[in-house]
């Protein structure tokens, strides 16, 4: 962990019609030599294609690990996954979920948005992003082109 700082719980509402959507931080803590995905972030990690799904996490997971959860009634609908980066003012965007049925609502983009922010308290500079799913919704959100399709932004009033 960053300085040994514990990020502060949070939750943030959206209204989404008529369901409220939660946003809350957590630190991921990710264990060796075989780590569990949490099972509400398992359940959603299905969206993603196959070869995500099965994929061990990063080497730097186990440095440094958090995730925003998007929850309605009570239950996750998608997430945030961000990992410690390199170099160490940064951090990356390792995956961001959405269940099918609350998809193309923004719930990714607040869940990026949440993420970085979050980021931004705990001192970091940059974040970086891949998006599987097309660029513009990155792009819109202030992610600019670093390279081989790597997207990056900095911390700095974000959002």
């Amino acid at each position: 962990m960053r300085g040994g700082i514990l990020p502060p719980s949070a939750a943030h509402r959206d209204d989404l019609g008529t369901d409220a959507t939660i946003y809350e931080r957590a630190i991921l803590p990710m264990t060796r030599p075989r780590f569990r995905w949490p099972r509400d972030l398992a359940k959603v990690r299905r969206v993603l294609p196959g070869y995500l799904q099965k994929a061990p996490p990063p080497g730097l997971a186990y440095e440094a690990s958090w995730v925003v959860r998007a929850k309605v009634r009570n239950k996750t609908v998608g997430f945030a996954w961000v990992v410690a980066g390199v170099p160490e003012a940064s951090v990356y965007i390792e995956e961001t979920a959405v269940v099918a049925d609350m998809q193309r609502r923004g719930v990714g983009s607040r869940l990026v948005v949440e993420a970085v922010r979050w980021m931004a308290e705990l001192g970091y500079e940059t974040v970086t992003i891949t998006p599987i799913s097309g660029t513009a919704w990155v792009e819109r959100l202030g992610f600019r082109l670093a390279g081989h399709g790597l997207y990056e932004a900095s911390t700095a009033g974000f959002g």
